[in-house]
């Protein structure tokens, strides 16, 4: 969806970004986390003002007040 809105998508961990080159340097055989991907994300997101960070998939969203979550959308 990202890709039909214009967006370029690269998966963490990546040599795309300081953090994942320096990461990269230290374990070649890492396989990223998801810390690191947020990591990366922010990296990318506060170099340009036109781009916008949403943590979507981070957080754990329910509007339903029966499934997981606190029924406010949060948990």
């Amino acid at each position: 969806m990202m890709e039909s809105y214009g967006a370029s998508v690269i998966a963490s961990l990546s040599s795309t970004t300081q953090a994942g080159r320096q990461i990269l340097s230290q374990d070649p055989d890492s396989t990223g986390s998801l810390g690191i991907a947020i990591g990366e994300a922010i990296e990318m997101a506060v170099q340009d003002r036109e781009t916008k960070y949403a943590l979507g998939s981070v957080l754990k969203w329910s509007g339903d007040k029966n499934a997981t979550g606190n029924g406010r959308g949060l948990s």
